[in-house]
């Protein structure tokens, strides 16, 4: 009889969240934005950038806690060339990964665990998907609630995290 296998969970609490608003929305603003970021040796994982009206956009990233104060400085730097934006700065903040076990399962999963967060009235911050992970991004008040919830609805009991 073939184990069955169930996705992997994974929490960081280490992780902080950094909102650009106003990035003027051309092509090159995110390129020089992440460039900087680069050259400073910071790197984004989770990235969601929504256009905006009147030629803006908002542009949402997490990056470990301990790096925000100087990714804050670089993309304060960047902005002054781009043009325009403000910066936001949210931490700690707490980053739920799960992972999939086979290609094509990660839907589900992803609608799992959504309801099983929702079902306890977790909210969920970010959203960040792949054909292999799910990331959200939630309050560190509720992060071990939210991993045993998620260990939960994926009758996992080893989590690793």
């Amino acid at each position: 009889m073939k184990a069955k296998s169930t996705p992997i969970v994974r929490l960081d609490y280490a992780q902080a969240k950094i909102v650009v608003q106003g990035l003027p929305d051309r092509p090159g603003s995110a390129a020089a934005l992440f460039h900087d970021l680069a050259d400073a040796n910071l790197f984004a994982d989770t990235i969601v950038e929504n256009t905006g009206s009147e030629g803006t956009s908002t542009l949402t990233l997490t990056l470990p806690e301990g790096k925000r104060l100087r990714a804050f400085e670089v993309i304060k730097r960047a902005l002054s060339k781009i043009g325009d934006g403000r910066i936001l700065m949210h931490g700690p903040i707490a980053k739920l990964t799960v992972a999939g076990t086979k290609p094509g399962s990660q839907g589900l999963v992803s609608a799992r665990l959504f309801e099983a967060l929702g079902a306890v009235g977790i909210n969920i911050d970010m959203i960040s998907t792949s054909e292999a992970l799910t990331t959200v991004v939630v309050s560190t008040d509720r992060a071990n609630e939210a991993l045993k919830v998620a260990g939960q609805a994926f009758e996992q009991s080893g989590v690793s995290h």
